[in-house]
């Protein structure tokens, strides 16, 4: 490798007979049929596509050519730390204007782009020139007059910040426009081994977190965790200390595999939450309550979700990981968020989601080679015409339902009837229903069943505390989603309006940067709460978080938005010094009266009527509420 010093301050390097040609021919092999739209770093999950980036992007699976290559340019930088690769490809015409490669940590954008990974900077980039096209295509560093034309294995290097882990503005540079041919490069950009000074991931814990979208952030175990010399990591601590049961024993092959996969995505498939979850995300993509989706049309959305929001890493050497789906997929309420699998739990997440959302899926474990030592696993869906179409959440983007790699021999395993019997089983899920603790879903003006006053109030006036927190843990868990998708949905604008045939997209909010940073907080620590075991919980703290994520309503309704309507949940005083219980009923009272005035609008004048016989029939504590939902009610008749 040869060195050439195109500036001594800011310091660029070119580094000649960087990349061999045959390494350079192999890694655009790879790139092939993975090319797609260049994006830029805004607001919207996943950046945005623009005319100032009209470029062609491929990410690079992970190969031992670019693993070689990623090594060579961490240990010529002396950094530990490097993002995947990206082939670029210039056509005539097109260019990536003035920009920095570094991330602003004082503007939104920036620090959601450092936040996903863990606040470290991009310290370095080397760019790889993989050819050199006919005319035009040369890097310009605007501010230096400095030009620099494709030279093909050579890798152009810079450092984006200074030794104060400033950004060198002075590293402002340009892809100029093709002229003719085409240009095919490969962005490698370096992080550095420690986050910002100054800077806390968990700041920027956004509504995403409560969506599902793409965290790498959400829990901060870094500061739990302690001083690392001081802590001995084990499976058996972050049991403990995650309340996650987490299974261990010695691997017995893949039809155990197989097994625990199933059951996975059989549990997922018939979790409310999961269902939940599943349509969240088919509306964040667009799609309106009132247009009937084929099977084919739900399972691309929700394989494009996966693939955009859970990475792709192998396990550990010589271990075999499975998770949950609900901590994959980041789903409310997981006791970890864990975004990154492999074939097998990519498939548990992804055959949990259209399970849950109602098509029916198989496992198919697919053998390579006349000795079928290389194997794979994928989803199959049943389409609505019946036949059965392959979806493999491990396979690039571009690659959508009914693709798959060509195999030797494949079988194929039902969730329902894992053993191959011949006979799936068969349940019957009730959503909603009231169980013996309570752990009752209270869906008062959010979408669902409205549970009959006279059970709302007889469930949260028990005098236990587990019931007590159970319920309110579950109220706080459905109520924060529900303004989550409230606090999503509150767009002042889109930047792609919609369309005769296409919907809108890019949601412009109507909060303010800080209103949204105070939502994060708020959300990281119900998720904490409703995560805890119920009899460790502390009531009060529960009550205060209710009472934050109520005003969220007035937030949303002041900003011209729509809001879910909560029902207060009543907390037991603490006992008197005498040992005696104290009198849950005031605060029932202040409930009776909230449910009255909800009810003028969420329920029909006989569920109000109903409310105000149960307020009489509990005592004196609920005469004024009862007195004041008579007259509401009165007033209501009068109007209709």
């Amino acid at each position: 490798m040869k060195i050439e010093t195109l500036s001594k301050d800011p310091e660029i390097l070119l580094l000649r007979d960087f990349i061999s040609r045959d390494e350079a021919a192999c890694l655009l092999r790879q790139a092939e049929g993975h090319f797609g739209n260049s994006r830029v770093t805004c607001t919207e999950e996943g950046g945005c596509v623009s005319d100032y980036r009209t470029s062609s992007t491929a990410y690079l699976p992970q190969t031992k050519v670019g693993e070689l290559v990623a090594k060579r340019g961490l240990a010529f930088a002396k950094l530990g730390f490097a993002e995947d690769l990206q082939i670029v490809r210039y056509f005539p015409g097109q260019q990536f204007k003035p920009h920095l490669d570094a991330f602003d940590p004082g503007t939104f954008e920036g620090r959601k782009e450092l936040a996903g990974f863990g606040g470290r900077q991009r310290d370095v980039t080397l760019l790889i020139y993989l050819n050199k096209p006919l005319a035009g295509g040369a890097t310009r560093f605007t501010t230096l007059g400095l030009d620099v034309e494709p030279e093909p294995g050579a890798a152009l290097f810079w450092r984006n910040v200074g030794a104060d882990g400033k950004i060198d503005s002075r590293t402002m540079h340009a892809g100029l426009p093709v002229g003719s041919g085409v240009k095919f490069a490969i962005n490698l950009w370096l992080r550095g081994a420690k986050a910002l000074a100054g800077f806390h991931p968990s700041a920027m814990l956004s509504r995403e977190h409560l969506t599902g979208r793409r965290n790498f952030v959400f829990l901060p175990i870094g500061e739990r965790l302690g001083k690392l010399g001081e802590f001995k990591p084990s499976t058996e601590e972050d049991s403990k200390k995650f309340n996650l049961p987490i299974e261990r024993q010695p691997y017995s092959g893949t039809p155990y595999t197989l097994t625990k996969m199933a059951a996975y995505i059989r549990e997922g498939s018939i979790s409310p939450s999961m269902r939940q979850f599943a349509e969240m995300v088919i509306k964040n993509a667009g799609v309106d309550s009132s247009v009937h989706l084929s099977n084919s049309e739900a399972a691309q959305t929700l394989l494009t979700y996966v693939k955009k929001n859970v990475r792709y890493r192998p396990d550990p050497d010589n271990m075999e990981f499975v998770q949950s789906p609900f901590v994959t997929l980041c789903v409310p309420g997981a006791q970890m968020c864990i975004p990154i699998e492999d074939c097998d739990g990519l498939c548990v997440a992804l055959g949990s989601l259209m399970g849950a959302y109602g098509i029916p899926v198989r496992i198919m474990k697919q053998t390579f080679g006349d000795d079928a030592e290389e194997e794979h696993v994928l989803i199959v869906f049943k389409t609505d015409d019946g036949k059965w179409l392959p979806a493999d959440p491990s396979a690039p983007l571009d690659r959508g339902v009914g693709w798959m790699a060509k195999d030797s021999s494949h079988l194929i395993v039902d969730p329902l009837d894992p053993q191959g019997t011949g006979t799936a089983a068969s349940e019957f899920v009730a959503i909603g229903s009231l169980k013996s603790k309570f752990e009752l879903t209270l869906s008062q003006g959010i979408e669902g069943n409205l549970i009959p006053p006279k059970q709302i109030l007889k469930a949260l006036g028990s005098s236990s505390t587990h019931d007590q927190a159970v319920a309110l843990q579950t109220r706080l868990s459905d109520l924060s989603l529900a303004t989550a998708l409230a606090i999503e949905e509150c767009c002042s604008s889109f930047r792609t309006p919609a369309t005769a045939t296409t919907p809108p997209s890019g949601c412009v909010s109507k909060l303010t940067d800080l209103q949204q940073a105070q939502w994060s907080d708020l959300a990281q620590r119900i998720l904490t709460f409703v995560s805890a075991d119920p009899d460790t919980v502390d009531l009060a703290l529960g009550a205060t978080l209710s009472q934050e994520l109520v005003g969220w309503g007035d937030i949303l309704r002041a900003a011209g938005c729509s809001a879910p309507i909560p029902a207060p949940i009543p907390v037991p005083a603490p006992a008197p010094s005498g040992g005696e219980t104290s009198n849950p009923w005031p605060e029932v009272a202040k409930l009776g009266l909230w449910v009255a005035l909800a009810g003028v609008g969420a329920y029909g004048l006989a569920q109000v009527v109903e409310i105000v016989k149960v307020t009489e029939e509990i005592g004196h504590h609920l005469k004024p509420a009862a007195s004041e939902a008579k007259r509401l009610v009165r007033g209501r008749r009068r109007a209709a």
